[in-house]
């Protein structure tokens, strides 16, 4: 928001010795922040009256002349000059060498120097209005120089002086003003910064009313929810047409540009109170009536921009008899509106509730500064003051105007708010000691209504704080330490207990497995959203136990994820034809609807959420023989790095994206993950061409087996012995019990590792072979050749015995 100094300077006296500066860096330290200050002086640097004394042709060019012109103190330059209604003794604008103008009034500002143009010698520039930015000041026809014969100016005159542009622009973030809807105009700041400078404030000069008609506009308010006041009024006698210099320069310096002098009026109240007001065209108006009333579906209006909206049952209208005519709070309709032949107009003055207001603006794109204000939040006292401000302005520019009764419809009105706290609150909160009498100082600076009895304070903030703004004690705080001046307060560092965090242990097994699997295994990590929609449904899942969002932001995000796999797979479809054979992981919390968890804070049961524990899974890619093996080797590897013991990969279990192949993960018993390839019907729903394996590990139940303690046991003494084995099994012995039969055969292993599988005709259709290698070391001995044999005799009884193992040949 663009604040004009001048402006504020007609609320308040504020120091002489104050620089711009030192002002932005006030309002910067206690109330808003100031992003930059801007001189008007300094656009019109280098920029004087100058008096034509000669024009010539030029010699090179016929729409060219040579204008010999006196700058002052007898100065007589030549400028060579385009302009079509020049003449000898025309006052104009002269741009000196080093001014800054933009050419032809389009583009970036260019800095003049000395030139030469066509053969000519040209010492600076004769300026046409829209060069110098005045072109909404004093519009002009193409190729017209800036008359200033009207001035009577003499030559040599900064042109800042001529018109005034003495002015500094305050250019405040709009977001540091979000919570205060009281600072979106001039007299908000200006309050601001005479309780920032304890100077008296001066109110707005609203005049008299003089009621010269009888006309007067109906007002009926049908949804009061959505408007708490409204106020109207009939004026007649108006002349539509350009606004007088004063009031075009004042909105030109908060950068709104002149439109005509209603239209200008209504955006100057604004500026300066903050409260929008509209005008109406009242012959436009139907049966003379407004009604604020909710919009019937299929409603439309076109808007002041020229756009054609079709309304919702939500939004809040002003209505006549027939139709809408306004977007409440937003914009103004077309057919309502003001022109050039407008001679009776309708003034609002209105408080809408923010809400509807920013939903309406938000519905249909209309950014507004009307809008931008009225979401904020203002106050229905506000409304009146606007309303009597600009018909006073209007009785200024146009005295023979007649103005009718204010028609004032006010719903409910505020109750005063009052706040109680006591002076031990205050300096506790504030950290250092402060007099009740500077406390209640400061609080009535900023318009606050203070009693004090034994250091208990009783405070009512004025109406255009009161609605949502200051509301409590610790509101209060914050008004007296923000005026009393953050940089006071002494930088002592508060007495802290520190306690060590307790230790948890998912979070650094987390890290540890994600390092495993990332740099050993080679797998890249995902981090997908949480959310997921009904489309998956088909691939089998229950919806009903899935939790649904009320207000989701797009139809591919209704439900919470149960599972981590559909996004992974949703991954490889999105990756598989930039790379090939490649295995993905993630882990992050899944929600399950069916079951509640309890929710602490600070140590105590506070309620129930739903269950969302932490899952781990994967997918990898590739060839068929191969992929299973992955997925099994990475859930063996994790289980491995953890030190779980007790585990065990058990064949069987179910998941809804599984074929028959699946192994479920168990830890002494309890049932923690599952392991599988995943079903070609599942593949052809994410459009994937490649094999695919998959698993999926309750994470946060993985790593409640893991014992703390460790068993070590010295390196041994004496050295392994290794065999290779070749033992030809039926095809559907799993090599899970392979594994266990040997270690119950033998005490002497100490490792089995597989390295071969084959199956073909050489052995049977039914049968499959199995190489692995043994690993034999006694403690206490070198072990001989005879021995390790006899072990493995053992070994090949027990496995023919169990499992119809043979030796191959």
């Amino acid at each position: 928001m663009l604040v004009s100094l001048n402006w504020l300077k007609e609320f308040v006296d504020l120091p002489d010795n104050l620089t711009p500066n030192e002002i932005g860096q006030a309002l910067t330290m206690s109330t808003v922040e100031v992003e930059g200050i801007k001189s008007q002086a300094e656009l019109f640097a280098q920029m004087v009256v100058g008096r034509i004394v000669e024009l010539k042709s030029h010699p090179n060019a016929d729409n060219l002349k040579i204008a010999l012109t006196d700058i002052g103190q007898g100065n007589i330059v030549q400028i060579i000059c385009g302009g079509t209604n020049l003449f000898v003794g025309m006052l104009v604008a002269v741009a000196l060498p080093g001014a800054k103008v933009r050419w032809h009034g389009q583009g970036d500002l260019v800095s003049l120097a000395e030139t030469t143009i066509r053969g000519e010698k040209s010492f600076g520039m004769i300026c046409a209005s829209n060069e110098i930015g005045l072109g909404d000041l004093f519009p002009a026809a193409e190729k017209e120089i800036l008359n200033l014969s009207s001035t009577d100016a003499k030559p040599g005159t900064a042109l800042k002086d001529i018109f005034g542009f003495d002015d500094v622009i305050l250019d405040i973030d709009n977001k540091s003003l979000t919570n205060r809807p009281d600072l979106w105009g001039h007299m908000g700041i200006a309050r601001e910064l005479a309780a920032i400078y304890n100077r008296p404030y001066k109110e707005l000069d609203l005049g008299k009313i003089e009621k010269k008609s009888e006309q007067k506009i109906k007002v009926k308010i049908k949804s009061p929810t959505d408007c708490r006041r409204y106020l109207g009024v009939v004026i007649t006698g108006v002349e539509v047409g350009p606004s007088p210099i004063w009031l075009k320069k004042r909105l030109e310096s908060v950068g709104q540009k002149s439109i005509n002098n209603i239209v200008d009026l209504t955006n100057y109240v604004m500026f300066e109170t903050g409260q929008p007001l509209h005008a109406f065209d009242l012959k436009k108006i139907s049966g003379h009536q407004i009604i604020v009333r909710k919009a019937v579906i299929g409603e439309k209006i076109v808007t002041l921009d020229n756009s054609e909206i079709r309304l919702d049952e939500n939004t809040l209208v002003i209505a006549d008899n027939k139709k809408p005519i306004a977007l409440a709070g937003v914009m103004g309709g077309q057919e309502s509106g003001i022109n050039q032949n407008t001679t009776e107009i309708v003034f609002e003055s209105a408080c809408f509730n923010p809400i509807t207001i920013r939903q309406a603006a938000r519905n249909y794109n209309l950014r507004t500064d009307s809008a931008v204000r009225f979401e904020k939040g203002i106050e229905p006292e506000r409304a009146e003051i606007a309303m009597r401000r600009i018909l006073f302005l209007l009785k200024k520019i146009q005295p023979n105007v007649r103005i009718g009764d204010i028609n004032d419809v006010y719903k409910y009105k505020n109750k005063p708010v009052e706040i109680k706290t006591d002076l031990n609150f205050i300096q506790n909160r504030l950290g250092f000691n402060i007099t009740p009498e500077d406390i209640s100082n400061i609080l009535k600076r900023l318009g606050f209504v203070v009693k004090i009895k034994s250091k208990k304070f009783t405070i009512i903030p004025p109406v255009y704080r009161s609605l949502a703004d200051v509301t409590k004690p610790e509101d209060i705080i914050e008004e007296v330490a923000r005026i009393y001046g953050y940089d006071k307060f002494k930088p002592d560092l508060p007495v802290v207990k520190l306690t060590s965090p307790q230790k948890s242990i998912l979070k650094s097994n987390e890290n540890k497995i994600k390092k495993l699997l990332a740099y050993g295994l080679g797998l890249y990590e995902v981090i997908n959203y949480s959310f997921t929609n009904e489309k998956y449904a088909n691939l089998g899942y229950d919806f009903t136990t899935m939790v649904n969002i009320k207000n989701s932001i797009s139809s591919e995000f209704t439900h919470l994820r149960k599972s981590l796999l559909p996004g992974l797979l949703a991954n490889v479809a999105a990756n598989e034809h930039k790379q090939k054979d490649f295995g993905l992981f993630e882990l992050g919390r899944v929600f399950m609807a069916d079951r509640l968890s309890e929710f602490r804070r600070g140590g105590n049961l506070t309620g129930e959420l739903i269950w969302q524990p932490y899952y781990l899974a994967g997918v990898f890619t590739g060839k068929k023989e191969q992929v299973f093996f992955q997925a099994k080797g990475a859930v063996e590897a994790i289980c491995n790095h953890l030190k779980l013991s007790n585990w065990e990969l058990v064949p069987g279990g179910d998941d809804v994206l599984a074929n028959k192949n699946i192994l479920t993960l168990q830890v002494n018993n309890n049932i923690v993950g599952k392991v599988f390839c995943v079903a070609d019907d599942k593949l052809k729903f994410f459009d994937i061409s490649q094999f695919v394996s998959a698993w999926e590990i309750d994470f946060e139940a993985l790593v409640k087996f893991i014992t703390t303690g460790y068993n070590y046991s010295p390196l041994p003494k004496y050295p392994a012995v290794i065999y290779d084995l070749a033992v030809v099994f039926p095809q559907d012995v799993k090599w899970q019990d392979i594994e266990k039969n040997i270690f119950t055969a033998s005490d002497l292993v100490r490792e089995v590792n597989l390295f071969d599988i084959y199956v073909g005709d050489k052995i049977g259709l039914d049968k499959k072979s199995i190489a692995f290698t043994l690993t034999f070391s006694d403690p206490n001995k070198t072990l001989q050749m005879k021995e390790v044999e006899k072990e493995v005799d053992k070994i090949l009884k027990k496995l023919n015995q169990q499992l119809q193992g043979v030796l191959r040949s």
